[in-house]
């Protein structure tokens, strides 16, 4: 085991609708020994990939600590935006992410 991915919750959680309807938010750890190997990317877009086409989930939240760069880099890379802020009783201070995947034009 690498680390670990998963929802926080099912999609369009009360705490997600002041920065997106129908989102869903994640985390995931990657233990030291295996960082800057791109499995938080691979996870990442596995996650995601896995809920759009289960159950057509589009919108996708990450809450980042300000010095996570790592991090921060990961969803820069992956499209996402930031729309907001927030303080975590654990992490402090943290960045609130979205990445909206369009409909499929079909």
């Amino acid at each position: 085991m690498v680390g670990h991915v998963r929802f926080h919750s099912r999609p369009d959680p009360e705490y997600l609708r002041p920065y997106a309807r129908d989102a869903v938010e994640f985390g995931y750890t990657i233990f030291e020994r295996y960082r800057r190997h791109g499995y938080a990317t691979e996870a990442v877009i596995g996650l995601m990939d896995w809920a759009r086409a289960l159950f057509n989930v589009r919108r996708f939240v990450a809450s980042i600590a300000h010095e996570n760069l790592p991090s921060l880099r990961l969803v820069a890379g992956l499209g996402f935006t930031k729309v907001g802020e927030q303080v975590d009783e654990i992490d402090g201070l943290e960045h609130v992410f979205l990445c909206e995947i369009p409909s499929d034009p079909r």
